[in-house]
């Protein structure tokens, strides 16, 4: 809003939407005009689809792509977001908003049993019994 005030006071009409940027002055990736918002690039292209939680999964890809890296990244369905459960090879484990690991590995075939919720609790320290992770699993569900 900084910037529409000093337009302003120049005596210039600001942009018509009012868009959001990152820390480092780019486009952010959630851009919304009313209710309806998408995921964009640092450059203000669509990426993503329609989407309300966020779009740093549809990010991620993009860069991976620009990159030229093959992470095998999932998103929710309809959404920049991540998928709460990623899987890789044989094994799946949850992820935090950001997609970063939140809880123990395990083999794809128990992904199911997964309570990413606690496993998110448990690495930020606030549940003391981390056992809940994987509900029903046996010590034999888990990857060394």
């Amino acid at each position: 809003m900084e910037l529409y005030e000093v337009m302003a006071r120049k005596g210039v009409q600001g942009p018509s939407t009012s868009l959001k940027c990152d820390e480092d002055g780019s486009y952010a990736g959630m851009q919304c005009s009313g209710n309806v918002c998408r995921c964009y690039d640092k450059y203000l292209n669509i990426i993503g689809g329609l989407t309300k939680t966020g779009c740093q999964c549809s990010r991620d890809i993009w860069m991976n792509d620009q990159l030229n890296i093959a992470a095998g990244i999932s998103c929710e369905v309809d959404s920049g977001s991540y998928a709460e459960v990623q899987t890789r090879s044989t094994y799946a484990f949850c992820v935090d908003e950001d997609g970063v690991r939140a809880g123990p590995l395990v083999h794809e075939t128990v992904a199911e049993n997964l309570a990413c919720g606690a496993a998110r609790l448990c690495q930020e320290g606030e549940d003391i019994n981390c056992d809940k992770v994987c509900i029903g699993c046996t010590r034999d569900d888990y990857v060394n």
